[in-house]
């Protein structure tokens, strides 16, 4: 029974560390960054941000002022895709440590209520 509790135990962590690694890899905080300049890009182009200035904007506006709208309308978007795509990352992280801290809780629950010390 020690030696299964352990491998329990040792499963938990290879879990644990493995949500890690997929969360704090340098390729996956690329791979995050990328797609969320990329949709807020996508959200300015196609003038669902609010306060990007489209093609067909106001009349009075040069060229320069409606860059300059875009660009304002890109960097709050990004700012907002960021913390979208961090949070969910998140999520997905807390879910895996939660689930492998579980395992090893109701593990030692199990194992503390045993009253047999040679089978604890």
């Amino acid at each position: 029974l020690p030696e299964a509790a352990w491998g329990a135990v040792g499963a938990a962590l290879t879990q644990a560390e493995r949500v890690t690694g997929r969360l704090f890899n340098p390729s996956a905080v690329q791979r995050l960054i990328e797609s969320a300049t990329a949709e807020a890009r996508d959200a300015v182009e196609t003038g669902r941000e609010a306060g990007s200035a489209d093609a067909s904007g106001h009349p009075g506006m040069d060229k320069r002022q409606r860059k300059k709208q875009n660009e304002a309308a890109l960097a709050r978007a990004l700012k907002r895709k960021l913390r979208e795509k961090r949070a969910e990352a998140a999520k997905v992280w807390s879910s895996g440590i939660s689930d492998a801290a579980l395992r090893v809780w109701t593990l030692q629950r199990v194992l503390s209520r045993k009253s047999d010390p040679g089978t604890r």
